[in-house]
């Protein structure tokens, strides 16, 4: 993709036994700042190139110029050390990486390789010098006078593989505020390929989605992912491969989590068995990230939520457990939960989490029986869960201790073998992750 001439602040240029090629690049692009990466052999000829420059463009052209000597022009890893220096040299003069243009015309094949490997990562243009005829039948170097000087968009830039794959690990390690800010960076990028354009606008709906999804926020995720997946099924209607159509069934599955939640819960408004079984996936990413006590927080809620459910269950009937009708309670735990539960400024009977599974047990519900069965073991954990930094102690979980309440829960819930929730790691395709 070769663009009109451009001018630059910096300039970065490969020396050969040819000065001509360098001074029509340099004429071309009037740099105020060049780096010259030369050769012992080729390090006599900035003389010839600075005085031909001169000649067409007067002396005042060049305000400093560097010279970057390569003892053994023919090792890549040791031009590749020498060109970074020269990206040093300019950034030492305040030059940023997209007001360079770096031409790779002459040298050996070893220094252009380099100036090429170290470049990329910068975003800075390229430049070459070709031109109408060379000697040799065509096969040679380039006639004298008959310069013309290619520029070109960096294409490690114009396909943004290093950003590419910084947004895919961060999107599959949950961290979609990252991701979201990293997506955000480079659709600003005003060189970008449009497919890619286009493909990065779906992630950013997708980052936006899935990061409101981790907050609860699931009307907002349901909005963002309805719009993502509508917008990557007509991608994927261009773009057919198998890891396009594969990402797009996994963010429809996503998807269909969230409406059946939505139906489940009233709009997100009433507590759910789907909400249980969302708040343990969620508590499980926290366990992938380090974060156990979080995790312990969205387990102890996920357990008080079943409770709830519960409730609302037969043979119990009672809306929630902040307001449980003193005619719901048995008489044998009625005055004890009177005393007890009955807040003094609203009159309401409001149920803590063990108490609610005792009232579940004498009420015959199997749950409650359940709890009473496993009451033991859950203490262990719920008291480990009381004297954390996030409950009313100040010591933190220990990930053997979150692990423990995860496999607890699961078992109290009968979800061992039951996939939680839809939102595990949505892999963003290959493609994507490599830029292949």
């Amino acid at each position: 993709m070769f663009k009109e001439a451009v001018m630059a602040k910096g300039l970065i240029a490969t020396v050969g036994g040819t000065p001509q090629p360098l001074i029509a690049t340099i004429v071309e692009h009037k740099p105020e700042f060049v780096c010259f990466l030369c050769s012992q052999e080729s390090v006599e000829k900035i003389k010839e190139i600075k005085d031909g420059i001169a000649n067409q463009l007067g002396e005042q052209c060049i305000q400093q110029d560097h010279k970057v000597l390569v003892e053994d022009y023919n090792d890549v890893v040791h031009c590749y050390e020498k060109a970074q220096e020269c990206f040093r040299k300019l950034k030492d003069w305040g030059i940023n990486p997209e007001e360079i243009v770096v031409d790779y015309t002459g040298g050996t094949k070893s220094m252009s390789v380099a100036l090429g490997l170290a470049a990329v990562r910068f975003g800075c243009m390229f430049s070459y010098v070709g031109g109408s005829k060379r000697t040799k039948e065509g096969l040679g170097i380039v006639i004298d006078g008959t310069e013309q000087v290619y520029t070109s968009i960096n294409p490690w830039s114009l396909f943004a593989v290093e950003e590419k794959r910084r947004i895919a690990e961060a999107f599959n390690s949950y961290q979609f505020i990252a991701a979201l800010e990293a997506t955000r960076n480079l659709l600003a990028r005003p060189n970008l390929d449009p497919t890619l354009r286009q493909f990065l606008q779906i992630v950013e709906l997708l980052c936006e989605g899935y990061s409101a999804w981790d907050r609860f926020e699931h009307q907002k995720a349901t909005e963002s992912l309805k719009k993502a997946a509508s917008q990557l099924e007509s991608y994927v209607e261009l773009d057919s491969r198998e890891s396009y159509r594969s990402f797009l069934k996994d963010v429809k599955s996503n998807l269909e989590w969230l409406q059946r939640l939505q139906r489940q819960t009233h709009g997100f408004k009433h507590p759910a068995r789907s909400q249980v079984f969302d708040l343990i996936a969620n508590a499980k990413r926290r366990i992938d990230e380090g974060k156990y006590d979080d995790a312990v927080a969205r387990l102890y809620r996920a357990l008080e939520m079943e409770g709830q459910v519960c409730l609302r269950e037969d043979p119990l009937r009672i809306e929630s457990a902040s307001d449980v009708p003193e005619a719901k309670l048995p008489e044998d735990l009625r005055d004890e939960f009177k005393r007890k539960y009955r807040e003094e400024q609203t009159g309401k009977i409001k149920l803590p989490l063990y108490a609610v599974f005792r009232l579940l047990e004498r009420a015959g519900h199997p749950r409650g029986k359940r709890f009473q069965e496993m009451e033991k073991e859950l203490k262990k954990i719920l008291s480990a869960r009381n004297h954390s930094i996030l409950a009313h102690g100040t010591a933190p979980i220990q990930k053997d201790t979150c692990e423990e309440f995860l496999r607890l829960i699961s078992v109290f819930l009968g979800t061992l073998q039951r996939k939680t929730s839809c939102l595990q790691k949505c892999p963003l395709s290959r493609e994507f992750q490599t830029g292949l």
